[in-house]
């Protein structure tokens, strides 16, 4: 199979009004971003008893920031700006192959051999429109990463699994487009001119059953995460922002998934467990090992029903309930009530008259009217001086006809 494609996203720009020392400014940020990207793999017949599958991948994109920071009033003056360019790489050569160790027990190995380019060049603008601060930099990395599933099905109705995979984060450039940043070397104080790659590496186990001829199907799963080096954005007091390798991590996790069928109804359950830490930390920020890690709840859990009643020969009317409970988290390492988020539970509720041809429904989504916070970013110039929420929608009533042709 082959695939081809070629992108582009072009934003018109983001305006930011904020205040400095009293004085008012507008902050302008336009990106373009163009793309290809193609891929070809193969397989090996579905039938066959040893599977494999190879492939190529290769992508190409470039990217144009322009922003500017200018003063408002009477006499607007560009207080500095930046137009940036990137052109990122990667070319890679990947496969995997499973092959049976006896009548039960199967192994997986597999691996991605890849290489990746990045070119960034800016320059800077400061008052009175003078270039200052040119930058062109260059970074290539090579490297392997591997895959590797042994899987048990001895006990028929189960399947029983270890798996470990690595991951990856290409290093790349920070640059500002005001002109009086310093940037640092490796060793000086953040933020740095060049951040590093980070790796994860991720250790699976777990086992997957269905009893009761079939009726109830459970999959569990227990699993841990090592994080070397993690890539973050961070916040320079001006709310511009730039990119820094945070310290190391892991998380320890459990998760399950279940359901169960009893003639027309039908059960779901789930829950997903995390125990994220920051096991080494780069002084520079203050981080705190016991505020786990950004942006991940500690508890996710999730209950669901459905129901189909036949009304008659050609018609069945569903019913659907669910409620899903997000647990808190952070959206940065950092002491501050303003980067709470999460910590609230939603459903829906919904009824739908079914036919061979036509589809009749009735939803209610968040019916309870929850108000919490999924995200807690928005403006990044007042980040830390006021609270910050991306709510949930409302509650909603949504009524759907569909029609088969």
């Amino acid at each position: 199979m082959l695939v081809t494609s070629n992108g582009r996203e072009d934003s018109l720009g983001i305006q930011t009004v904020l205040n400095m020392g009293g004085a008012r400014a507008a902050y302008d940020d336009h990106d373009q971003i163009n793309s290809l990207v193609t891929e070809a793999t193969a397989s090996a017949n579905s039938a066959a008893k040893a599977q494999w599958l190879v492939g190529a991948f290769f992508a190409q994109s470039w990217l144009t920031n322009h922003s500017e920071l200018t003063q408002l009033g009477q006499d607007q003056a560009l207080i500095f700006g930046q137009t940036r360019h990137d052109v990122l790489a990667e070319a890679a050569v990947y496969g995997e192959a499973t092959v049976p160790l006896g009548s039960s027990l199967s192994l997986t190995l597999g691996g991605r051999a890849f290489s990746t380019e990045v070119r960034t060049s800016s320059h800077s603008l400061g008052g009175g429109a003078t270039r200052a601060d040119p930058f062109a930099g260059n970074l290539h990395h090579t490297d392997f990463v591997p895959k590797l599933v042994l899987a048990y099905s001895g006990w028929a109705p189960a399947l029983v699994y270890v798996q470990a995979a690595e991951g990856y984060r290409p290093a790349g450039f920070n640059t500002s487009p005001n002109p009086s940043q310093i940037l640092s070397a490796a060793g000086g104080p953040e933020p740095l001119r060049n951040y590093q790659k980070d790796e994860l590496w991720s250790l699976e186990t777990g086992a997957k059953f269905s009893m009761f001829d079939e009726r109830l199907a459970i999959r569990l799963a227990l699993f841990e995460a090592f994080w070397r080096n993690i890539q973050s954005d961070q916040l320079l007091p001006s709310g511009l922002s730039y990119t820094a390798n945070i310290g190391n991590g892991q998380n320890l996790g459990l998760e399950f998934e279940g359901r169960y069928r009893h003639g027309p109804l039908i059960l779901y359950g789930g829950f997903l467990y995390n125990g994220p830490e920051l096991v080494r930390s780069n002084r520079a920020f203050g981080a705190r090992s016991d505020f786990g890690l950004a942006v991940v709840p500690d508890l996710s859990v999730g209950v669901a029903a459905e129901y189909s009643w036949p009304l008659s020969a050609d018609c069945d009317l569903l019913l659907d309930g669910r409620v899903n409970y997000v647990g808190g988290s952070r959206l940065a390492l950092a002491p501050s009530p303003a980067v709470k988020m999460g910590d609230y539970a939603t459903g829906r509720l919904a009824m739908t008259l079914l036919t061979p041809r036509w589809s009749i429904g009735l939803a209610v989504n968040n019916p309870s009217g929850t108000k919490g916070n999924t995200f807690a970013y928005g403006n990044p110039f007042s980040l830390g001086q006021s609270g910050q929420v991306t709510p949930l929608r409302p509650r909603t009533v949504t009524m759907s006809l569909e029609s088969q042709f």
